[in-house]
């Protein structure tokens, strides 16, 4: 257990312990943080400031062609870097080589190559190329011992590689065809290194599996970050009939200008109680839960069979407030905004729907721009709001509430059948799939998310639960896809949740772009000096804590 720490999560390194080369010595002070090297716009060099900013772990790029100039060692003695990433095996000269090794000695340091192109040691690269996506590669037994919370497949995703074949004193991480993806191995200097023999890029889903696991590597297990999965979705507009897609016309019917429809038309669709009761069978079935969006006004009257179900099988899913009738809130006046808000906790509380009155999605997540939005909120007691993340990312501030930005999904508000899906997305985007394709297409889109250490949620719509149930297939397969891969179960928080989650993230974040904190490691300690107030992150072993720092006020954790 670290000291002044909190625990909110769990992730499975292997630790690692102190180097050889500072065994039996006065443990050296080293700042804990990475240094890569490589040119601005190498996709290997992209993939791991990524990989770094996913996790929140502190890192300086610098091109190698500054390596000779930059300051390793600071005037008490200090390293700057705990640990290196290189682009490849020819981004440095001999030169700039042997001066980073001979820094990596000193202080006993591991390097890893985010792409081998040139053969070293027992370790043999092709000189050219091969196509590897698609293909599956597999944990080996060293490979499990430092990936522990993985299963053991690995995808490959959207990438090219150079499989390395061994010798004596290499040993294979992760395997593909009997050749290496990725291999560990002392140089004769003593440097423990990595060698990558696949292509890396932003948001590749082999780049999500392995960084977690290498970065631990490099910094012997002890990271100044955090990673954890997050797998939530919304669905909205339960109890709202929805318009579909219209082939012949290439067009919705949301292209009239209506927001929801109120009646049952021709091209409109609504979830019935068979469709309620599948997806909570689902929900059993998958260990998963949906977050409901709640419209109490429905088509305007309680007694109907799809307003019976979802109160008296209420307790299936988790809820969130809706708004009472789906309004557009960009020019609405105060009062109207709070009795939408306010009347439809007050439909659930009389029905016996459970919801947080405190969290809130506007229908199309509109109303941000509304300048009278803020009181509205404040008067109808909101903390958390809803806004799209593919408008806008990050979280703002709205009076005394806070908009979680939620991922939209290409499955679209208006399909309800596979067909419906699949003739839209062609149209939009001009290609011709099939269902299978899309299925796999989207579920993979999803799966990046949740590698991402993004507690963010995604979002659909009832349309996607009526009919084929369309948005069950695309969830299933990526449950499915992301247990095959990954041993750690999942987080599903709440709005509230997820917003504190988000909101912590970007703090830590800031605050390390800014270079507000400094972490420096000696031995079994480290200390923290941070010019802001912020919450640091930091997973040793198979815990991550956040750690409170406050200016002035250096902190020392005492690792076990």
């Amino acid at each position: 257990m670290l000291t002044a720490a909190v625990v909110v999560g769990v992730v499975f390194f292997r630790s690692g312990g102190v180097p050889a080369a500072c065994a039996g010595t006065a443990a050296p002070a080293v700042q804990v943080r990475f240094l890569l090297v490589g040119d601005a716009g190498d996709p290997a060099v992209e993939g791991w400031e990524s990989a770094f900013a996913l996790e929140g772990v502190p890192y300086e790029r610098v091109p190698a062609a500054d390596v000779d100039r930059l300051r390793l060692v600071a005037a008490d003695g200090a390293g700057e870097f705990a640990a290196t990433v290189v682009a490849n095996s020819g981004t440095l000269t001999p030169k700039e080589d042997a001066r980073l090794s001979t820094y990596e000695q000193r202080f006993g340091l591991r390097r890893i190559i985010a792409i081998a192109t040139t053969s070293a040691g027992p370790v043999q690269v092709p000189v050219d190329e091969t196509p590897l996506s698609g293909r599956i590669a597999r944990l080996t037994a060293a490979g499990r011992a430092l990936f522990p919370y993985l299963r053991g497949p690995v995808p490959i995703d959207g990438a090219t590689g150079r499989p390395q074949t061994l010798g004596a004193g290499a040993t294979s991480l992760v395997s593909l065809g009997g050749a290496s993806l990725l291999t560990e191995w002392r140089r004769a200097d003593g440097v423990d290194e990595l060698l990558m023999g696949v292509r890396t890029s932003p948001h590749l889903v082999h780049e999500l599996l392995l960084a977690p696991g290498m970065i631990a590597w490099a910094l012997n297990g002890v990271v100044p970050g955090s990673w954890r999965p997050y797998f939530d979705v919304d669905v909205d507009d339960i109890l709202l009939p929805s318009f579909t897609w219209i082939e012949a016309t290439k067009s919705s019917g949301y292209a009239s200008g209506v927001l929801n429809p109120t009646t049952l038309g021709e091209f409109t669709v609504r979830m019935t109680p068979a469709d309620l009761a599948a997806a909570a069978t689902w929900e059993r079935q998958e260990h998963f839960t949906l977050d409901m969006g709640l419209n109490g006004y429905g088509l305007g009257y309680d007694c109907d069979s799809l307003a019976r179900a979802v109160t008296s099988d209420a307790s299936d899913f988790r809820w969130f407030n809706h708004t009472y009738q789906h309004l557009n809130f960009d020019n609405l006046p105060e009062q109207q905004m709070v009795d939408q808000i306010v009347d439809n906790v007050r439909w659930a509380k009389d029905h016996g729907v459970g919801l947080n009155p405190r969290e809130l999605v506007t229908g199309q997540q509109s109303g941000l721009h509304n300048p009278q939005l803020p009181a509205a909120l404040r008067d109808a007691g909101v903390r958390v709001i809803a806004s799209d993340a593919s408008r806008d990312p990050v979280p703002k501030r709205h009076g005394d509430a806070v908009a979680l930005p939620r991922h939209p999904m290409n499955v679209y508000q208006d399909a309800a059948t596979r067909i419906e899906e699949v003739e839209e997305y062609d149209a939009r985007y001009h290609v011709h799939i099939t269902w299978p394709e899309f299925v796999q297409g989207e579920s993979t889109r999803l799966l990046r998310l949740v590698l991402e250490n993004d507690p963010r949620p995604s979002y659909a719509h009832e349309s996607n639960l009526a009919k084929d149930r369309i948005l069950l297939d695309v969830l299933t397969t990526t449950l499915d896809r992301y247990r095959n891969l990954v041993r750690v179960p999942f987080a599903q928080p709440t709005m509230t949740g997820a917003l504190d989650a988000l909101v912590q993230q970007r703090a830590w974040w800031g605050a390390v772009r800014r270079g507000a904190v400094s972490i420096v490691r000696r031995g079994s300690t480290l200390t923290y000096t941070s010019k802001t107030a912020v919450d640091a992150p930091l997973t040793v072993d198979s815990r991550t804590q956040w750690i409170a720092l406050r200016p002035g006020h250096p902190t020392v954790v005492q690792l076990p």
